[in-house]
């Protein structure tokens, strides 16, 4: 950023988020940055109102996320083939996030908490299967190799009924269109039910995941806290029976859907703004 600053070379931060700002020297730091930077969005209205509690010389603009604006025709730009996937008529998609690392599950703490959390998602889909007894499960590994690891360490240990997709990154986001049921931890397999509007419940691990949410009005959610970090909620087990409540709710059609069309125009309103500013 100091080169281009030197260079007159106009720089932008666009769509990015700011969970928590803890203490003076990252303050100072992100002061320091936004002087540097000509133009500023965020994904979250929270990222946004923290930015602007550090700066009144730059504006700082909000709008839904990035992706919402992303259509299936563009991505055709990009990819040589985008189809959905032909897995089952009905099934249920697990985005799940493997929370530590292999270094940190040598640690007792850390793998007594692995164990709990995996007894909870175990239990969590056996129950959905009673709910949704038609249905194949289906894990998405967002991230490679840790989130692959466990989900065969899940089907291992009990998660039956269920086969791991092996699909490429590129054909992702179509399957949450046809999904009767997601269970996100993933950031982006938030956003992607959202897009898709397909049903899901959310285990929030970190606070843009429920910016995102709440921005949008969305309920469906419970939270889990991972370590002592700004980008993680501190250390909390999940709650098992707020989650089932939580899926009891959906399956019931208690809890409403994101507004598909309303997430892509305001996206596509910040990109035309963007451009506009560029070329202006």
């Amino acid at each position: 950023m100091t080169l281009s600053s030197f260079f007159g070379t106009r720089i932008v931060l666009y769509g990015i988020e700011v969970t928590e700002i803890r203490n003076n020297i990252s303050r100072k730091l992100w002061r320091k940055l936004l002087k540097k930077v000509d133009w500023v969005t965020t994904r979250t209205q929270n990222s946004q109102k923290i930015l602007m509690s550090i700066t009144n010389e730059r504006e700082v603009l909000f709008f839904p996320d990035i992706t919402f604006a992303l259509r299936d025709l563009d991505m055709n730009k990009y990819f040589k083939r985008i189809k959905t996937p032909e897995i089952y008529e009905n099934f249920i998609l697990w985005a799940l996030a493997m929370p530590w690392s292999l270094e940190e599950l040598q640690n007792k703490h850390f793998k007594d908490r692995y164990n709990t959390l995996v007894s909870a998602l175990i239990d969590a889909h056996h129950y959905i299967d009673r709910v949704f007894p038609d249905c194949k499960n289906v894990l998405v590994p967002f991230l490679h190799p840790s989130d692959m690891a466990f989900a065969q360490n899940l089907i291992s240990l009990g998660f039956d009924n269920a086969e791991i997709y092996q699909g490429s990154l590129a054909e992702i986001r179509p399957l949450f269109a046809k999904a009767k049921l997601a269970i996100d931890m993933r950031f982006h397999s938030v956003i992607f039910s959202m897009f898709e509007a397909c049903p899901f419940a959310a285990i929030s691990y970190s606070p843009k995941t429920t910016d995102t949410l709440q921005d949008n009005r969305l309920k469906c959610f419970t939270e889990f806290g991972i370590r002592e970090s700004s980008y993680f909620y501190r250390e909390f087990d999940l709650n098992k029976d707020e989650f089932l409540e939580l899926i009891d709710r959906i399956s019931d059609g208690g809890e409403r859907k994101a507004d598909r069309e309303n997430l892509m125009s305001e996206a596509l309103r910040g990109e035309e703004k963007l451009i506009s500013w560029l070329n202006g």
